[in-house]
């Protein structure tokens, strides 16, 4: 890759030592990347917002029945078993 003459190249990347490490510093910063966005997906990601948003929402029609109509909370219901 760097043209380096009298060096022993890795036999199976064909790069000198410098160029393999080289190499396998990219491919580990790529994979990082990979992971990194797959966490922050899993976490954070407009799957989790819209979930969260529905959720939320639900969860507030829930309550204002529940105040129209006098009824027991999630709570309440679960204090009296």
């Amino acid at each position: 890759m760097c043209g380096a003459i009298g060096v022993h190249p890795n036999r199976q990347t064909g790069f000198c030592r410098g160029c393999n490490e080289s190499y396998r510093l990219e491919e580990e910063r790529a994979y990082h990347e990979q992971l990194e966005l797959e966490r922050w997906e899993a976490e954070e990601g407009p799957d989790v917002e819209r979930v969260m948003k529905e959720r939320e929402a639900l969860r507030q029609r829930n309550a204002r029945l529940r105040r129209k109509y006098h009824l027991k909370s999630k709570r309440d219901l679960k204090d009296n078993r």
